[in-house]
């Protein structure tokens, strides 16, 4: 249905004229239909009623239904269940004043239903005992003390009280009411009165006593201390003071039987409706009637009217009114809706607020208009545009709030919420035909006199006096056209400036009663003339400047309000981010005198006081993930409040309020995270109370940055829907505020959305436990067994559904109150314990009915956790102390014994260790005199063997007392392994090597098993030699002469361990002894052979080094014959910070550098730090010598700029070997060129083979000399020096030397010939132009300058500029030989612009002038 709304209309009259509001149209409404998809149990509905609670509930086909403005519950009876329904279908329901329901089915029974417990009680089953036959509940009547009287037919009367115990009321002799009670009343006394057959009787307390005997009553008033009962033939009047009875006789009326009665008007005017066409009123003094006749028909139902009317229903289709002050009846009828065979006699007048609602016999319903004296069709004729019903209605109920709740013909439930607008809509009084573009307000202004400024697209512009009262409309007399207007500003001059979109800035001075126009446009020509013909905001700075923001030309400026030159970006402002922001949405002078200017592309802030040519502007955008930052950079519209906070509306970005954090533009951002209704802000103004009202893309919002509550306005709250247009709002001189939109001008007062005349009416409406709805009165107690539970609410102001936000806590488990628009609150594993729920919900601004609503939640612990279980618990837990004491005592006892054992053992430890110490000592006066009597003893002396032996017998023992000092730092924790990489086959090598002269001695067979050549690995290669020294000297012992031992490495590549083996074919190990011979001073037997004693202590050093190592040992053997150790170990990673820290402390013995000047580069890579040291230091005395512990360091030497002539580097290292190495220096063109020499300790052939297919030019074997490798560089350089002789001498290299540079005469065999040929072609080519540059010959070759002169300096040992000069002078030198060209001429062939220069430069070279070198080679030719 298309929204309605109020309207101001402004009509023009001359230059001006007033607007006034027009008369009210027809009611606004928004309608919501309900049927069985949305949870109704069946879409035919008997009866509709709102309980003391504010429940909706609804008697249907299939059920009784609750509603509760989210959701139905619906109470049926079902196949199976306990229900004890006798049927489903509900015809009509009423509540006691204690809350209860009493409902009466389709077969007559009549049920109480408690709406807390959610149980059906059969008011049958409570009068069983009574011999009530087949008697039927015909009328029910709840009186104001919470009794309820039950008519049955046949069977008299029965009250129930509010415990279900009852007093009946039987026919029987004597007795004052019938079997048959036709009606029910109450006084204001509580006395209840009773009609039946037998008459009219009266029930007070427990008296009972008749009135009136044979009166047929058919309706009951009360009126001013008097009970008026209207019986068929006669009116009765008693005085409830002295029960005195007054009667007026129908019998003489000539009107027939009377129908029914009621009071209406403020007077209570009395007026008896009668079966032959008439009504009576009957004076409340005498009861005189005055009859009043029309041709009606028969009266059935009378309706009174808080204004004085009478409705009046008969039987006739539509509704009479008959009105008292013009004694005159009307008649109303709609036309059918409904289908042929439709009848429908219950009418139905309900008044609500002044409001009539009408139900019309047989069809027609709608509401009252006074001012017209018409029944207006809800929506429900055929006639009207936007019908959407029948105007057949079952039922309706208007509620506590005003909504409409009604079930017409086409079933269903349908709900009418009135919309009473707050917002007043203002038409400007345009001319134009096109009312699409009339209405859409695009800009607007107050200005300093109160005026509003209004420009609609449809090129009209009207000024509206302070009091909205008259408007002028432009153009005016002078025919100016005033474009479509996007901005309006005035300027401190009281100049009027218009922005439009296309036809440039418009100036409206003030003269006399009139205005003076100048208009502004784009001139391509002119290059003073403003950037752009798409104006969107125009502002003055504090100075009286004049910035325009135009749309796609960025920014223009007038010195003054006077001037007509612009400064733009296109004259100056060159500071300025065009590239983003050349699309200007607004413009804004801060407090402080700052700019800002709002763009598509980001918010800038600029001092309008610098020079525009200095003037810096501060671009601003959103930052990703930082919540401070701007919300979007699409920024719309900007103002500042009363408190000196600016804010922005950005599109898509939320309000954002900016301030400034240590100089800096930060953004506090209000969004729909914070309850906006959407992010895409057109205008935010200020209220007079502070709070911000917001027009964004889904409506009306008003945010209240004190309480940082954010409100959105819908239907539901009087706000029309509609758009509104970007940064058009303004605020009245009476504090309303307006916004334009597409629909004309919006006006709102905020006061109006302050009022509310209901509260919130919250209610905890269901519990749900685990999925199935379970009633709760007062509490609600949650069982211990529970998965999850889930608490409803809602609010029962039915008029503001869908606008809530509700705010929950649970008290004793929540921290903080949960927000949200959801209506229920889910819970799992609470804890045991007492909680207290509380909810409430959000009113608009201004309200202060918002209530909290709270409950008692309990959640039972389990059976675990009840007394019984705590006291067994109790019982259990000593005893099971009881038996932890027991285990302790018998703990401690074993305790003592292990620590004597380990007491032992550390005395063992000790002992040891202290001897050891006293070893070291004089194990090393013999090591050092050992070595010093190898070194003093003579070549192929027969001692040498003796001395060898006594040294390795002597390292053997030092060994050994290391493993003992070992041992016990591994005991007190205090070892710590010192990692390195090193290769594990070589290691199992050395110690392979050194039991070889043992296994020669004693005739056995030793053998090495090797899975792979070499395996680098992370580790302490002492320790792990030690451990294979302790396996092999193991196998030695248990193993006798003649045997076999093999110890192997053995790896499968991509693994991340690898495994060491000893082997032995000796005595073997017991199987019970395999796991003991690990432990400190264990044997796994005392069978060693050749008085080999074991000490216990290696195979335990062995298992505390595979520990320390993050590896395992273990043995296997049949336990009689051999035994195999394995040791597993991972493959770990060495960072080479341990290397590096061993050179930094070798470092300090490096030799200080003293080569001569110009001496050759070399440099040394070789992973052992002594090693590389000693190179250095040997040869830094005659070369520039740099050193690297691995290829990769050596790398980043090189590209670090320092270019070596040698490379001397090592085949195995971590992180990048030699091999690796060479590969990188020569597939690098800049290094291709670079000698190298590999060191290394394989002696295989096929490694030398692979370095020399690497690119290596010399190899050398480890254990060398520094004598070989000092010749070998000198050898490789000095054939270099040799090379660069001839060179200067200006003759052919030989094969594979350098090049020799003469012109024409290039001989080049290495792999860098293409590029020498480039770069002497490039010198012929060149040669005579003087202005030729390095950087130009490093362009040709298609190389960085750095990275040529690196190449071509180590190819011929002179820089770019040397070869050039020297080229230049042998070129030179061939032309002068050939005495064609002179001095002069020749000096210019090879680029030289001066002459004499020239001929400086020829002399230092050849020693000779040009000229004499002329005549030399005249005398030379001559000669020959």
């Amino acid at each position: 249905m298309r929204i309605l709304r109020l309207t101001y209309v402004l009509m023009l009259f001359a230059l001006a004229s007033a607007y006034s509001h027009a008369k009210a149209e027809p009611l606004e409404f928004i309608f919501e239909h309900y049927s069985s998809d949305d949870g109704l149990p069946h879409n035919s509905i008997c009866e509709i009623h709102q309980d003391s609670r504010g429940y909706l509930w609804l008697c249907t086909w299939y059920g009784l239904s609750r509603y509760d403005g989210r959701s139905f519950v619906n109470y049926t009876m079902r196949p199976g269940d306990y229900s004890n329904l006798s049927h489903n279908r509900i015809l009509s329901i009423d509540e006691d004043s204690s809350g209860y329901l009493w409902v009466t089915t389709y077969d007559m029974h009549l049920y109480r239903f408690d709406v807390d417990e959610e149980v059906f009680i059969d008011v049958s089953d409570v009068l069983k005992d009574l011999p009530l036959g087949n008697s039927k509940a015909n009328e029910v009547f709840c009186d104001s003390a919470g009794r309820v009287w039950v008519a049955l037919s046949g069977a008299g009367l029965v009250c129930f009280n509010e415990d279900m115990s009852f007093r009946t009321f039987m026919n029987s002799s004597g007795s004052n009411i019938g079997s048959d009670v036709t009606g029910l009343y109450e006084d204001s006394a509580g006395n209840i009165y009773a009609a039946s057959e037998v008459g009219l009787a009266m029930i007070s307390g427990d008296s009972v006593s008749l009135l009136a005997r044979n009166v047929d009553v058919v309706s009951f008033s009360e009126r001013k201390g008097s009970l008026l009962f209207a019986c068929r033939d006669q009116l009765l009047s008693v005085d409830m003071a002295t029960r005195e009875q007054r009667k007026v006789d129908f019998v003489n009326l000539g009107a027939g039987e009377a129908v029914t009665m009621t009071l209406t008007g403020p007077d209570e005017e009395i007026f008896v409706g009668f079966k032959d066409n008439a009504v009576a009123s009957f004076d409340p003094e005498t009861l005189v009637p005055r009859m009043k006749r029309t041709d009606m028909g028969r009266v059935r139902y009378l309706f009174p009217d808080p204004e004085g009317l009478l409705w009046i229903a008969t039987e006739r289709t539509g509704i009479w009114s008959y009105d008292g002050r013009k004694d005159a009846f009307r008649h109303y009828e709609h036309s059918s809706n409904v289908m042929s065979y439709y009848v429908d006699t219950l009418a139905n007048v309900t008044a609500h607020e002044g409001r009539m609602w009408i139900k019309m016999n047989n069809y027609g319903f709608g509401y009252y208009d006074r001012n017209s004296d018409e029944i207006v069709p809800l929506n429900n004729v055929k006639e009207q545009q936007d019908c959407r019903f029948m105007n057949g209605v079952a039922c309706f109920h208007v509620d506590d709030t005003g909504v409409l709740w009604m079930s017409t013909v086409g079933r269903g439930l349908e709900r009418v919420t009135i919309i009473d607008s707050k917002v007043d809509v203002i038409v400007p009084p345009s001319l134009s035909d096109d009312s699409m573009s009339s209405s859409e307000v695009r800009a607007m202004l107050r200005d300093s006199n109160g005026n509003l400024w209004v420009a609609a697209k449809s090129r009209e512009l009207f000024r509206y006096s302070p009091d909205l009262s008259s408007c002028v409309r432009f153009p005016d007399r002078s025919g100016v056209d005033v474009g479509v207007i996007y901005s309006i500003f005035e300027d401190s001059d009281g100049n009027i400036w218009l922005g439009t979109k296309g036809d440039g800035l418009i100036r409206m001075t003030p003269e006399g009663n009139g205005w003076s126009w100048k208009q502004f446009r784009r001139n391509p020509g002119d290059r003073n003339s403003i950037s752009s013909n798409n104006i969107y905001s125009i502002a003055q700075d504090h100075d009286g400047r004049i910035w325009i923001g135009t749309y796609g030309g960025s920014l223009s400026m007038l010195r003054d309000p006077d001037s007509e030159e612009f400064i733009t970006v296109g004259n100056s402002f060159p500071d300025y981010p065009q590239e983003l922001c050349d699309r200007v949405r607004y413009l804004h002078c801060m407090p402080d005198g700052r700019m800002l200017v709002a763009t598509v592309g980001g918010l800038i802030i600029f001092d309008p006081s610098d020079n525009p040519e200095l003037t810096v502007f501060n671009l601003i955008r959103k930052i990703p993930g930082d919540i401070a930052s701007l919300g979007n950079n699409d920024i719309i519209h900007i103002f500042t409040d009363s408190a000196g906070n600016t804010w922005l509306s950005t599109f898509g970005g939320g309000l954002n309020r900016l301030y400034f954090e240590g100089g800096q533009p930060r953004f506090e951002v209000v969004s729909t995270e914070h309850g906006m209704a959407s992010n895409i802000v057109h205008s935010a103004v200020e209220a007079d109370d502070g709070s911000i009202w917001i027009s964004t893309e889904a409506g009306l919002s008003v945010y209240d940055p004190k309480t940082e509550i954010v409100r959105n306005f819908t239907r539901y709250d009087g706000v029309t829907p509609t758009s509104y247009s970007e940064a058009t709002c303004a605020k009245a001189n009476d504090g309303s505020l307006l916004f334009g939109t597409y629909d004309n001008i919006y006006r709102i007062v905020p006061e109006r959305f302050a009022e509310r005349a209901n509260g919130s009416r919250i209610k905890v409406s269901g519990l749900y436990i685990d999925g199935v709805r379970t009633p709760f009165n007062g509490k609600m107690t949650i069982p211990a067994d529970y998965s999850f539970f889930r608490i409803d609410f809602s609010s029962l102001d039915f008029s503001v559904s869908g606008a809530r936000t509700f705010s929950y806590k649970l008290e004793g488990y929540d921290k903080d109150w949960i927000s949200g628009s959801g209506n229920s609150a889910t819970y799992s594993r609470i804890p045991a314990g007492n909680y207290v729920f509380k909810v409430t919900d959000s009113f608009p601004v201004g309200s202060v009915d918002g209530r909290e609503v709270s409950i008692d939640v309990r959640v039972r612990p389990s059976a675990w956790t009840s007394t019984a279980a705590v006291l067994i618990y109790i019982v259990l837990g000593l005893s099971i102390v009881g038996l932890l004491v027991r285990m302790l005592v018998t703990s401690m006892k074993l305790r003592a014994n292990i620590r004597l054992e380990k007491d032992l053992n550390v005395i063992k430890s000790r002992f040891f260790t202290n001897v050891s110490h006293e070893l070291r000592t004089p194990l090393t006066l013999i090591l050092g005199g050992i070595d010093e009597i190898r070194r003093k003893m003579p070549a192929e002396s027969p001692n040498e063997y003796s001395v060898n032996i006594v040294q390795k017998n002597a390292r053997r023992m030092l060994t050994l007392v290391n493993q003992l000092l070992d041992t016990r730092s591994i005991a007190d924790g205090k070892m710590h392994l010192n990692l390195t990489s090193f290769d594990v086959v070589k290691l199992v090598q050395d110690v392979y090597d050194d039991f070889r002269d043992v296994s020669r001695e004693r005739q056995m067979e030793m053998r090495i098993i090797r899975s792979v050549d070499s395996l680098m690995v992370g580790g302490d290669a002492m320790r792990l030699e030690a451990l294979v020294y302790n396996l092999l000297s193991n196998a030695f012992k248990y193993t006798s002469d003649g045997g076999k031992i093999e110890v192997g490495v053995l790896y499968r590549a991509g693994d991340p361990e690898y495994r060491i083996m000893v082997k032995d074919n000796g005595i073997g190990v017991a199987k019970e002894n395999q796991k003991a011979i690990f432990e400190p001073f264990t044997k796994g037997t005392t069978s060693a052979f050749k008085g080999m004693a074991s000490n216990g202590i290696g195979l335990a050093f062995c298992k505390d080094i595979a520990d320390i190592h993050g590896g395992e040992i273990w043995v296997e053997s049949d336990g009689k014959t051999g035994s195999k150790f394995f040791v597993r170990l991972p493959v770990m990673e060495v960072e080479e910070a341990v290397p590096q820290s061993e050179a930094y402390g070798l470092s300090k013995y490096k030799a200080e550098a003293s080569y001569p000047e110009g001496a050759l580069k070399v440099l040394v890579v070789e992973d052992n730090a002594e090693l590389r040291i000693y190179m250095y230091n040997n040869l830094v005395e005659r070369y520039e010598v740099r050193d690297a512990s691995n290829g990769k360091e050596a790398l980043q030497i090189i590209r670090d700029g320092w270019m070596p002539d040698m490379v001397v580097t090592d085949l195995m290292m971590p992180q990048m070997d030699g091999m690796e190495l060479i590969d990188n220096l020569r597939n690098d063109f800049a290094t291709s060129h670079i000698p190298i020499v590999m060191i290394t300790a394989k002696h295989e052939d096929d490694t030398q083979v692979r370095a020399l297919k690497y690119g290596a030019d010399g190899y050398i074997a480890k254990p060398f000399t520094m004598e070989l490798l000092t010749a070998r560089i000198d050898s490789m350089l000095e054939r270099r020096r040799t090379l660069m002789s001839r060179l200067s001498e200006n003759r052919p290299a030989e094969k594979g030397g350098k090049v020799d540079i003469v012109p024409e005469e290039i001989v080049i065999t290495d792999r860098d010939e293409n590029l020498i040929k480039k770069v002497m072609a490039w010198l012929e080519d060149n040669v005579s132009n003087a202005d030729v540059t390095v950087d130009q010959l490093a362009v040709h070759v298609g190389m960085g300058r750095t990275s040529m002169y690196n190449k071509i300096k180590g190819l011929t040992g002179k820089s770019p500029v040397e070869l050039i000069q020297e080229f230049r002078m042998k070129k030179a030198a061939s032309y002068l030989k050939t005495g064609q060209f002179s001095v002069s001429e020749t000096s210019y062939k090879v680029g030289f612009s001066d002459p004499g220069y020239f001929s400086r430069t020829f002399k230092k070279h050849f020693g000779m002038s040009p000229a004499d070198y002329m005549k030399h080679c005249r005398a030379e030719e001559h000669e020959q």
